[in-house]
């Protein structure tokens, strides 16, 4: 709240006319120029959308926590102590590197929201491979594929996204809105995390009892898999027609004012047009006429005709 303060905080018109170092008003007046600030947001329709957006997002970005909180515990209890956990964790960054920038390229000219649709899908699927198949390095390794995949395809655009809605001088705060989901998943990934563990695939058993670690990953993908069938389902909601204008609007290049446009040099060619101050040509320029000759550069040849006579 600080930043916000002193990056909208109105400055002193007399000093700003004189040329002298802006200054910040007073307290009261940055407050009313954070509270302006803030009701503009909450009152943009688009800013909910937004929001909703966000919240749906949640659920696949769970199944990415699970890959660091759920998959280990869950390898070292059903492979043993001294299963290779990390290299089966390095497929996710590896894949990412690689594959972004690609995917990134191919799918540029895409639908951002059918582009984040689309790979959600892929990611939240991916715990299904440990549901369906016993535990081996295999299933493991398929569910970080399946997981890169999808994150590769929709990861990137949902900040594309939340760029093309954000209205000029609140990127920031809508930057921050597209990093809930990271953040915001940590602590239920946590919790269910350790629920699931000690539930269905606990550390020690006891006499007769079995774990049931594919029931678990089954609750693990029907909770990502929340995420693309909402954003399927609420789709008209969220992108719909004034989002579309906004991004469409975003797309649009700024147009540059014709007084900040820099004459360029001329090569002193026959055909070189001078612009003077007031936008119009001078000597050796166009003549009025299209059919007639250049005024300058007629006057140039008479005069070298005369020479040559004398």
């Amino acid at each position: 709240y600080a930043s916000m303060l002193e990056c909208s905080a109105p400055t002193s018109p007399s000093a700003a006319a004189g040329g002298a170092t802006a200054l910040p008003l007073s307290l009261s007046a940055r407050c009313s120029a954070l509270s302006r600030t803030i009701w503009r947001t909450v009152s943009d329709a688009v800013f909910w959308r937004l929001l909703l957006f966000t919240l749906f997002v949640l659920g696949v970005r769970l199944v990415f926590r699970h890959l660091d909180a759920t998959l280990p515990k869950y390898m070292q209890r059903e492979l043993g102590m001294d299963v290779a956990y990390g290299a089966v964790y390095a497929v996710n960054p590896a894949f990412i590197i690689v594959s972004v920038p690609i995917v990134a390229a191919l799918t540029a000219p895409l639908n951002p929201y059918g582009c984040i649709t689309a790979g959600a899908f892929v990611s939240g699927a991916s715990p299904f491979w440990l549901a369906a198949l016993p535990p081996s390095y295999a299933a493991a390794v398929l569910f970080s594929v399946t997981l890169s995949i999808g994150e590769a395809v929709y990861s990137p655009r949902v900040y594309e996204y939340t760029m093309l809605l954000a209205p000029k001088g609140s990127e920031g705060l809508y930057t921050q809105l597209a990093s809930i989901p990271t953040y915001a998943a940590k602590l239920p990934a946590g919790s269910m995390s350790g629920w699931l563990l000690e539930t269905f695939c606990p550390a020690t058993l006891e006499p007769g009892e079995m774990r049931r670690s594919q029931v678990m990953w089954l609750i693990i993908g029907l909770t990502s898999f929340s995420s693309p069938v909402l954003l399927l389902l609420f789709w008209r909601c969220i992108h719909s027609r004034h989002v579309r204008e906004r991004i469409a609007s975003a797309d649009m290049p700024d147009e540059v004012p014709l007084d900040d446009v820099a004459p360029q040099p001329t090569d002193g060619g026959d055909d070189a047009v001078a612009l003077d101050d007031d936008g119009g040509t001078g000597g050796g320029g166009i003549g009025a006429n299209d059919g007639g000759t250049r005024g300058g550069a007629g006057d140039d040849a008479g005069n070298d005709d005369d020479d040559d006579d004398d």
